[in-house]
């Protein structure tokens, strides 16, 4: 049997008017509920790979649904398993006039271009995380991608700074003007999205790493 399946996608600005249908077999499993997602919203998730999105199964009443509370009608549970057959998610035929799938496409990533306190510029590296992660996270990311440099020192061990500064002959200078010790770390449980309310800005740094030792801060890594 061929199901019309209701699905909402909840973005950053989610609302009623984006509402849209799928035609599909409740033989079909959520996999090949993504990528049909994907083709009926193909200009929003162009660039978006169909196994990224993530799906949950409502049932929820059109009557009194407005843009105002859209973004609480996520379940809080785990996004459907992508092998799971439709069938098992509707015992019976999907209602009308309600909303049957609510999709969460993957958060944005951030690149930061970041360098270690001490370093020189061409030692700049860059680190992609999703803007709703931590700083804790954030630094787990920055040890896994300077493994050898960062080999013997705990990732709770690392200090961040959050700067915006151009990447050219002025650079150290202004690092060591900044005095960094003195200077507020972020917190590790800032979320990303929060320290960098806007997109970082191409070709720029982003993110100075330092270190503490017995307490103190150690601006080389060996």
């Amino acid at each position: 049997m061929t199901w019309e399946l209701i699905c909402l996608v909840l973005d950053s600005h989610p609302t009623i008017n984006h509402i849209f249908a799928v035609q599909i077999s409740e033989t079909d499993i959520v996999a090949t509920l993504k990528e049909k997602i994907k083709e009926k919203t193909r200009l929003t998730f162009d660039h978006i790979d169909a196994h990224t999105l993530d799906l949950w199964n409502v049932s929820v009443p059109f009557e009194g649904l407005s843009d105002t509370h859209l973004h609480e009608l996520q379940p809080a549970r785990a996004p459907l398993s992508a092998v799971k057959r439709l069938s098992g998610l509707f015992p019976n035929t999907p209602p009308e006039e309600h909303l049957h799938i609510i999709v969460r496409p993957p958060a944005p990533l951030l690149e930061l271009n970041c360098l270690v306190l001490g370093d020189q510029a061409n030692h700049i590296f860059s680190v992609d995380i999703a803007k709703t992660k931590n700083v804790i996270s954030l630094r787990e990311v920055i040890k896994e991608k300077k493994t050898h440099r960062f080999n013997r020192v705990d990732a709770d061990d690392l200090v961040l700074w959050c700067v915006s500064e151009a990447v050219d002959e002025n650079l150290q200078d202004k690092l060591q003007q900044a005095d960094f010790p003195t200077k507020p770390s972020l917190s590790p449980i800032d979320e990303l999205g929060t320290v960098f309310l806007d997109s970082p800005v191409r070709g720029r740094l982003h993110i100075v790493v330092g270190r503490t030792e017995n307490g103190k801060l150690n601006s080389f890594v060996g």
